[in-house]
């Protein structure tokens, strides 16, 4: 709570100096305009000169060009330009511009720092991030959303409190912009736009924590207050119970956290539904893979998936060759010369070896 305060507080301090610089800058303009109207007004009755004329001696004078074609010539004309431009004018001159690259200066800070709002929408929008080697996990993550043709030029956002002095170079050269904060903060959320981000990934902090699913959950809930038609929502969920409060919290798809495999979020992203099918590959429950070592001799690898489904045996996802090389979805007509096949089956019904041989068998004898 304290820090939450110290923050908001931290923010208000630069709204007030940031609006303080604007006003300062407002008012030495509009100084700056009538010592500027004063001179011409000097130049024409002092010096005799028309309104153009006057204005152009005036605008040399105060900007330190000095054509010297044209200078005044009374003792009041020159007194005048004295008193209103070289005492006055040239030096409020120099306050609006060492004001504005203070700006300048401060503004860059505050990007490079995740203190500025970029007004992003249809971005990407990753909150929170995992507790160790979170460099390498976004450097390898957002490197595959950059070579996917549908992500290469969609703008994504990191909100996340992990790098106080901002983003690594390697990052930002992957046109990533950062903001200091966290996903469980409604100032900013409103920070990154959310209401009009295209995708929406919340990270769990540690993967083998449940009370990560709990930080989520209340991410996902102060969500529903930035409704957005078009964002799509992916979360990592560490317990599988916890999948289902996730889900009515908001979430469009859920994930295991797994560091060593970013990419399973991205899949997620393109083809909703498939994180679930990747899923089962790491796990040994409910649907799995299996290892038969059978000597397969010029069969159709369609004749293979489609007897092994016809005796509810699974589904052929692999051949491994006599050179030990395991070939994946091969097409339908391929012949196949194997010793061993990788089948997805099901944890309920694990066809034995035997079983397997007597069905591809069959196909031999077909």
């Amino acid at each position: 709570m304290l820090q939450l305060l110290i923050k908001l507080r931290q923010r208000r301090i630069r709204y007030l100096l940031d609006n303080s610089l604007f006003a300062h800058i407002r008012n030495l303009l509009q100084f700056f305009i009538i010592i500027v109207l004063l001179h011409i007004l000097a130049m024409h009755f002092f010096e005799d000169l028309s309104w153009f004329t006057a204005l152009w001696l005036t605008m040399t004078t105060v900007t330190t060009v000095g054509y010297g074609d044209i200078s005044a010539q009374t003792p009041a004309g020159q007194i005048s330009t004295m008193l209103l431009l070289y005492a006055a004018g040239i030096f409020i001159l120099a306050q609006m511009a060492g004001h504005y690259f203070d700006y300048r200066i401060e503004r860059r800070e505050r990007m490079l720092r995740g203190y500025w709002r970029w007004n992003m929408q249809d971005h990407i929008v990753i909150i929170n991030a995992p507790q160790q080697n979170y460099t390498s996990y976004f450097l390898r993550l957002c490197s595959q959303l950059r070579d996917n043709p549908e992500f290469q030029h969609i703008p994504i956002q990191i909100l996340t409190q992990c790098f106080p002095d901002g983003l690594p170079q390697n990052l930002r050269n992957l046109g990533i912009q950062h903001i200091h904060g966290r996903g469980n903060n409604n100032p900013d959320l409103e920070m990154v736009n959310i209401d009009k981000a295209r995708y929406i990934i919340v990270i769990a902090r540690q993967e083998t924590d449940s009370l990560s699913d709990s930080i989520n959950f209340d991410i996902l809930h102060r969500l529903q207050n930035y409704p957005s038609k078009n964002a799509f929502i992916l979360a990592e969920c560490v317990n599988d119970s916890n999948r289902q409060r996730l889900t009515d919290a908001g979430a469009d798809a859920l994930i295991r956290p797994m560091r060593a495999y970013p990419e399973l979020i991205i899949r997620a992203l393109v083809a909703p539904g498939s994180e679930r099918v990747l899923e089962n590959l790491f796990t040994h429950d409910d649907n799995h893979n299996r290892r038969y070592d059978i000597a397969i001799q010029d069969l159709s690898w369609a004749d293979i998936v489609c007897k092994l489904m016809q005796a509810n045996q699974g589904t052929a996802m692999a051949y491994i060759n006599d050179n030990n090389e395991v070939i994946t979805h091969p097409l339908a007509a391929t012949r196949i010369n194997a010793k061993a096949l990788i089948i997805m089956v099901k944890e309920t019904h694990i066809p034995t070896l035997v079983a397997v041989q007597e069905t591809l068998l069959g196909c031999n004898k077909n």
